[in-house]
C-alpha cells in the first residue's frame, strides 16, 4: 500500500507548493512530469537503493504501483480542473 500511496502524496505536496510559489491556483502538473517522478522513484527505490542498502529489495510490482498511482493522480487532477473550468 505504501508504494501505491507515495507518488500521489509527493505529487500533491509538490503541486500545492508550486501553486503557492507561482501564485496560480489553477496550476497543474503535466503528464511528462508525473511520469518522470514515477520513473525516478522506480529507479531509486527498485534498482539503485537495493544495490547499496540491505533495507531495500527490487520488486517489479512496486514499479507497477508507482505508475498506476501516478496515472490515478493525473486522472483525478484532470477531473478536478475540468470541473473548475465548467
Amino acid at each position: 500500500m505504501n508504494d501505491f500511496l507515495i507518488i500521489p502524496i509527493v505529487l500533491y505536496i509538490s503541486l500545492q507548493i508550486l501553486k503557492w510559489s507561482k501564485n496560480d491556483k489553477s496550476y497543474t502538473l503535466s503528464f511528462p512530469i508525473i511520469l518522470y517522478v514515477c520513473f525516478m522513484y522506480s529507479l531509486l527505490f527498485e534498482f539503485i537503493f537495493p544495490k547499496y542498502l540491505a533495507r531495500y529489495t527490487t520488486d517489479i510490482v512496486d514499479i507497477l504501483l508507482y505508475f498506476a498511482s501516478g496515472l490515478l493522480f493525473y486522472y483525478l487532477q484532470k477531473m478536478k480542473t475540468d470541473k473548475i473550468s465548467k
